[in-house]
């Protein structure tokens, strides 16, 4: 629900909507991990529909991989944030109860999380490249 209010949220809102964030962040939008997640209530049980997809898309990677020489020039986003964590190797349970602000991969998995919901809702997508 958007809101024009500047007064802030309730807490116990503000903490269920940070739980659900972090939930989004381990099992991400595709939508046979969120039924398995809906049906099951565990953030474990999408993790074998997660992989089969990861592995589906490497193999897809592979046939264009050849095509680009220098990689320097491509910043990489997932198109989906759980898939990220999954292939990142982080416990789920660093996601959830983290509160660490020096926890670089959270920093990256939020930029992520940002850039998809960017180019979802049909921005292009740009960053810096210091030179």
């Amino acid at each position: 629900m958007a809101t024009k209010s500047t007064e802030p949220m309730p807490e116990a809102a503000h903490v269920k909507a940070l739980d659900r964030y972090k939930q989004y962040l381990i099992i991400g939008g595709m939508p046979a991990a969120v039924n398995t997640f809906v049906q099951t209530k565990s953030i474990i049980a999408p993790v074998e529909i997660q992989q089969q997809i990861l592995n589906d898309y490497t193999a897809d990677m592979a046939k264009y991989a050849s095509a680009y020489v220098n990689m320097s020039d491509f910043k990489i986003y997932g198109a989906d944030v759980g898939l990220v964590t999954l292939k990142s190797g982080m416990p789920a349970q660093l996601i959830l109860a983290t509160d660490e602000p020096d926890n670089r991969f959270l920093g990256g998995l939020a930029e992520n999380y940002v850039a998809q919901a960017l180019a979802c809702n049909g921005h292009k997508l740009y960053y810096w490249k210091n030179k």
